[in-house]
């Protein structure tokens, strides 16, 4: 099967473009550039967000997987142009190429909403496809974690910044979140089994996780003390505008914020039942095999310590605890133990004042001084001496 992809030098793309070709299929990417595009993969340049799929381009494919979507606006990229024009163009496109097959990824959380533009354009986006009359399929996963991704990256850099993490809210939203293997496993299967069309599907993980569960998670997965603080909302809110205008890959967008907000779970027994899709759990284990990958953020740390070094020292001198621990505690006992143990001397005989009583292995100058110990017997194993009270 030949199969168009839009958007499939995007973080989603690439692994959707691997998943297929894996499969033995041929793959035509339409994307703005070369850049990011798997090596395998036939390009076809389009913006889809200005201009109409090239007559033609779509001839001999049987069918389109629409991966194209944006998380900010930034000029002729707007949620309007990305999100419901270029589908609309690309509708447009399988009809001028008698392609019936089309499978389009959206977000869990679309719904009509026209104060939230994400939202609404992702649902729009949504309605034309149900409405175009060809042979669709919609998914529509949560969160989405893998290499390349924005989730596990951003925190992540926060967690190393800082010991101390601002969470949305008191944290208790509700993620899915969902490994992009499994969003590209869906979208191969959507194609291959025909008793997905006309579906609609939540691709999402198998547990439903609150936002400081994950922040949990990954800091356990990063090893770093953190300590979570809950953050209102609205001051969420300004930092996320500020953000969004003073830099180009903002730790999270407006859209973004919302989408914590709200909360990105599903259900997955549709999936389940009709693509045969069995989700990867999102674990500390899955952080790791991440994080390596992940940069700094702003290039430092505010942290005084990383425990993680402390840990490696742990483990790297664990062998000479023992030894230590038996060497501090012989030393101990001989300091404690008085001149009695240690100044044994037979042959230099001293008198013993009378002034001077025992008192556990030192002597007392103190006259009159009384001591419970002062007729504690000398060891056997002890040479005696004549200064040893009896």
């Amino acid at each position: 099967m030949k199969v168009a992809i839009a958007g499939g030098s995007g973080f989603v793309g690439r692994h959707v473009v691997e998943a297929l070709r894996a499969r033995g299929h041929v793959v035509l990417a339409l994307a703005r550039g070369r850049r990011g595009v798997p090596l395998g993969a036939e390009l076809l340049p389009c913006d889809l967000a200005r201009d109409p799929v090239p007559t033609g381009a779509l001839r001999g494919c049987d069918a389109l997987v629409n991966l194209a979507g944006i998380k900010r606006e930034d000029g002729s990229q707007t949620f309007e142009a990305v999100h419901v024009e270029a589908t609309r163009r690309l509708l447009a496109a399988c009809g001028e190429a008698g392609l019936r097959r089309f499978v389009h990824v959206s977000v869990v959380c679309s719904r009509p909403d026209p104060r939230l533009p994400y939202h609404d354009t992702k649902w729009r986006a949504e309605e034309a496809v149900r409405a175009s009359g060809l042979d669709f399929t919609v998914l529509r996963p949560a969160v989405i974690f893998g290499p390349g991704d924005d989730m596990v990256t951003h925190l992540v850099r926060m967690i190393r910044f800082a010991a101390v993490f601002p969470v949305v809210g008191h944290g208790d939203s509700i993620l899915q979140p969902v490994d992009v293997r499994d969003v590209a496993e869906a979208v191969a299967a959507a194609l291959d089994r025909p008793r997905s069309i006309g579906g609609t599907y939540d691709v999402v993980g198998p547990e439903r996780l609150t936002l400081h569960q994950v922040v949990r998670t990954v800091a356990e997965g990063v090893g770093l003390p953190l300590h979570i603080v809950p953050t209102p909302i609205p001051i969420q809110r300004v930092a996320a505008r500020v953000m969004d205008a003073v830099t180009s890959a903002p730790l999270s967008t407006p859209a973004q914020l919302q989408m914590l907000v709200d909360g990105l779970y599903g259900d997955t027994k549709p999936a389940r039942r009709d693509l045969g899709l069995v989700p990867r759990p999102f674990t500390a284990e899955s952080v790791r095999a991440l994080e390596a990958a992940i940069g700094p953020l702003l290039g430092g740390s505010l942290r005084l310590v990383d425990r993680r070094t402390h840990g490696e020292w742990v483990a790297a001198h664990r062998p000479a605890f023992g030894p230590a621990i038996v060497l501090g505690l012989w030393a101990w006992w001989w300091r404690t133990s008085g001149t009695a143990w240690r100044r044994v001397d037979c042959s230099c005989p001293r008198p013993r004042s009378p002034s001077c009583t025992w008192t556990g292995g030192r002597s007392s100058g103190r006259r009159g001084a009384t001591s419970r110990t002062a007729s504690r017997p000398r060891p056997s194993f002890m040479p005696r001496a004549p200064w040893w009270p009896e």
